[in-house]
């Protein structure tokens, strides 16, 4: 107990209270909070993985659109006539701004990978429907059917919050997480299939989700 003890008082009383109430005793708590650093590092793996794949398709998509519709170079990100709303437009510059601190050299590549997961779902919100979604993001989804756009919103609202909780070592014990884990495999699916069976072949979700202590 003793080792309980003093890891409370490092890990904060105020963070480790809801533990204890969560699971009945201090010991318990403990285990409780060893389980959700290792399923918190396996979500991040696995929403890291949609991440990369989400991001790739809506940039494709939004590249062929801005060759086709605005007669461009693919360079959706830097033309004023891409019709993001500002807040967006305010996340590339800053994604700009991470790079010239860094010295490194600005590509497309490298500033679509800069961008947050924040970004690619605002890109999707209800605002970007008619300008965006209708004309060019639904291709992102070809194993959609209907492409319907809330289809793919409502699953990554909470995925990204989600991912928010757990880069802020925040608990998420409590959440619906095999729900979750679901989303993010059909989510997944909706863009390539392929990478969706990949992802459930390699995460330790399912594993660590079996191990919950009781």
């Amino acid at each position: 107990m003793a080792h309980v003890a003093a890891l409370r008082a490092r890990l904060a009383p105020a963070r480790f209270e809801p533990y204890v109430t969560a699971a009945g005793s201090e010991p318990a708590a403990l285990r409780l909070y060893e389980w959700n650093i290792a399923i918190a590092a396996a979500f991040h793996e696995s929403l890291g993985q949609l991440e990369i794949v989400l991001r790739n398709g809506l940039d494709e998509q939004l590249r062929r659109w801005h060759r086709k519709t605005l007669d461009g170079d693919g360079a959706w990100h830097l033309d004023a006539r891409t019709p993001l709303h500002p807040d967006l437009r305010a996340q590339i510059a800053q994604a700009r701004g991470r790079l010239r601190s860094r010295r490194a050299i600005e590509t497309r590549d490298r500033v679509v990978a800069e961008l947050m997961f924040g970004f690619w779902r605002y890109l999707l919100d209800a605002r970007h429907q008619p300008t965006l979604w209708a004309p060019a993001l639904r291709h992102a989804f070809p194993h959609l059917r209907p492409r319907v756009r809330t289809d793919v919103y409502d699953r990554l609202v909470p995925l990204h919050a989600l991912r928010n909780r757990i880069a802020h070592h925040e608990p998420i014990h409590h959440l619906p997480l095999s729900s979750r884990f679901e989303e993010l495999l059909t989510l997944t699916g909706f863009v390539c299939p392929t990478t969706a069976t990949w992802i459930w072949s390699t995460t330790r979700i399912p594993a660590l989700l079996d191990s919950r202590p009781a």
